[in-house]
């Protein structure tokens, strides 16, 4: 959209995108002042803002983990590390947070996993050791004795 160029509602995700980058997410007042200015119903505002993943509609997470669940990492296990991260969410502090997400964009050998906007690293599915000894590389807190969880194949 060029400098002083009114929106226009085909200027939706433009405008979306703009409004997250000066907050953080896109709030139901944001929502509804873009609707507002587009002359879009706001459902359909919504509907764009909700089905992208790129879009936030709550506070972003001060840390924000991002599982790779595209088609090769999903084929190469990101369901069974889902699944264990899932189980070890529990040890993460309240203002972390974990997401599945497309394809980020660097397949490999294995599952792919992103801490905020780092370079989306490997992460081993098995044996557990070395999946719980990547994850503390990488910075996810460890669950003082808890053994690392055993995947299913």
């Amino acid at each position: 959209m060029p400098p002083g160029h009114p929106p226009v509602p085909s200027d939706l995700i433009e405008v979306l995108h703009r409004r997250q980058q000066r907050q953080g997410y896109l709030p139901p007042a944001v929502l509804h002042q873009v609707a507002c200015e587009l002359a879009l119903p706001l459902s359909q505002v919504v509907g764009v803002a909700s089905f992208y993943h790129l879009f936030r509609l709550r506070p972003p997470a001060a840390v924000r983990w991002t599982l790779c669940c595209g088609t090769a990492c999903y084929v190469l296990g990101a369901p069974q590390l889902a699944a264990a991260l899932e189980a070890r969410r529990a040890g993460l502090p309240p203002d972390w947070e974990l997401v599945r997400s497309g394809c980020l964009g660097a397949c490999g050998r294995q599952p792919l996993l992103r801490r905020n906007q780092d370079n989306p690293q490997a992460v081993p599915v098995a044996p557990p050791a070395a999946l719980a000894q990547r994850l503390a590389e990488l910075g996810w807190p460890s669950m003082p004795g808890r053994p690392p969880v055993a995947l299913q194949p």
